[in-house]
């Protein structure tokens, strides 16, 4: 049951990361890694591009940019001359885009688009499906991302040599060992290696079931799971008493039920303050008022005290549920929730309720369409390039979550046409459509980028996204021909 082993590994690596990053690890990484004496221009870009790479294989790449901001800054703040500061914050800039893109490709968790992709092969349960884990995508995203890491340093290197000139930077270290620094180490690496080998012997044995559907790999994960709940929300920091431990369960019980509430009031604040609806400031300030004072009035029923902030941090936790709640990006959640449903219910208009399969109005018409692009021949290696091309080129102008949700269907009639396994298709669109190097509007990621650091050039960026954009889609695409000639 592969697609709860995906499930439960999303859920495992969203919550190891919340846990490092709440002891601050992954600032420390990147500290040691640039904070070095004497560095210029150069060493900082390959730098940021490495550890925005190695990081966004690990984490969220949405995760990897905002945390990579900050330091930018605080190295451009170094640089008095102002040409070179503008040409230094696009490379920069530009080094974290192509490092987090690149990482979210190599990485069944770097990335949302592939969230969006594994539940696409799910909902049409696509023959195949129980290939893809995070260990076989490991296997083939890493050696095909380091390649697309050199093409990155490649174009990067040009871009250097068009600076003014080269200063070299007395950078102090801004960061601290976190306490038990080599403890969450181990942590991290024990539990990565643990999803790799769980994953590993899913994909090479593929177990049989044991109880109904289940095989001992998924009852290992369940299992796993639970553990690491129990540890990330219940299991007190330091002192272990019993006590914080009930105090632990009960905070977490009570913020699960107030996240309805706190999604809604967090909501209107985002569109009265994004998108000026007009939604009274009053109103969700006595709103959010009231379920502090319901929390509170509970807490002291239990433990006879009110000092509970719904976005203080629980500091007896290694996860503090209020903030995972509150960093959720809720209008964005809506966002992509509608262009789901959008993209359903155009594709289910004038649906047979009768008939098994989805053949509506839209789905006939790009059945018709898959059947005139089917190449004949030795067009095939072309075909597949015309298709990453448009999905590609497509993604700098239209968000990429969106163009693999609209060219799905296509894609889906057109494998079957011929005889392709519409996993591996799909993936390869999938990575095509990931490679958002061109424009802000391409992905997230892009646009917080580029609207965090000042300064950051749009003709560089789109001059140079465009090359290894160029160079992405003939490697993306060689890749998954091969694959698709070679094994399938």
């Amino acid at each position: 049951m592969n697609w709860m082993q995906n499930t439960i590994i999303v859920v495992l690596s969203f919550l190891i990361s919340r846990v490092m990053i709440d002891a601050n690890m992954h600032c420390y990484f990147i500290d040691r890694l640039l904070m070095r004496s004497k560095l210029n221009i150069s060493t900082m870009v390959t730098g940021l591009l490495i550890s925005s790479y190695t990081l966004s294989l690990f984490f969220s790449n949405t995760v990897v940019i905002l945390t990579m901001i900050p330091i930018i800054k605080y190295i451009l703040e170094g640089i008095p001359e102002k040409e070179l500061k503008e040409q230094s914050a696009t490379i920069l800039v530009l080094a974290l885009i192509y490092g987090s893109n690149i990482g979210g490709m190599g990485s069944l968790i770097g990335s949302g688009l592939n969230i969006v992709y594994l539940g696409l092969i799910e909902f049409y349960r696509f023959p195949g499906r129980e290939n893809i884990t995070f260990f076989s995508w490991l296997i083939l995203g890493i050696p095909g991302t380091i390649i697309l890491l050199l093409f990155s340093r490649f174009i990067l290197k040009l871009n250097e040599k068009k600076m003014v000139f080269h200063q070299n930077f007395e950078l102090s270290s801004g960061q601290e060992a976190p306490a038990g620094f080599k403890k969450y180490l181990f942590f991290f690496i024990i539990n990565i290696l643990l999803i790799i080998i769980l994953t590993a012997v899913q994909f090479i044995a593929k177990p049989n079931n044991i109880i109904q559907n289940f095989n001992i790999i998924d009852i290992i994960f369940l299992i796993y799971l639970a553990c690491f709940i129990f540890f990330a929300f219940i299991v007190p920091r330091g002192n272990k008493r019993l006590i914080f431990f009930g105090q632990n369960l009960i905070y977490l019980t009570l913020f699960l039920i107030s996240a309805p509430f706190i999604a809604v009031i967090e909501l209107m604040k985002e569109l009265k303050n994004r998108l000026k609806f007009s939604i009274s400031g009053n109103f969700i300030k006595r709103l959010e008022s009231g379920i502090t004072q319901i929390i509170n009035w509970i807490w002291f029923q239990f433990f006879n005290k009110k000092n509970i902030d719904l976005k203080q941090k629980n500091k007896r936790t290694f996860v503090s549920i209020n903030q995972l709640i509150y960093d959720l990006p809720f209008l964005g959640l809506i966002f992509m929730g509608l262009i789901i449903g959008f993209v359903y219910w155009f594709s289910m208009w004038g649906d047979i309720p009768a008939t098994p399969e989805m053949d509506g109005y839209v789905i006939q018409f790009l059945e018709k369409i898959s059947i005139m692009l089917i190449p004949k021949g030795d067009e095939m290696l072309l075909f597949f390039l015309a298709i990453n091309v448009v999905a590609i080129f497509f993604t700098q102008i239209i968000n990429n979550t969106t163009i693999l949700l609209i060219m799905a269907p296509l894609l889906i009639r057109i494998a079957e046409n011929l005889n392709l396994s519409p996993v591996y298709f799909l993936l390869s669109v999938t990575m095509a459509a990931s490679a958002a190097f061109m424009t802000p509007m391409a992905s997230p990621i892009n646009a917080i980028a580029y609207a965090g650091v000042p300064g950051v050039s749009l003709k560089q960026m789109f001059k140079s996204g465009f090359f290894l954009t160029v160079l992405s889609v003939f490697w993306i695409t060689t890749i998954f021909y091969l694959i698709e000639k070679l094994y399938l």
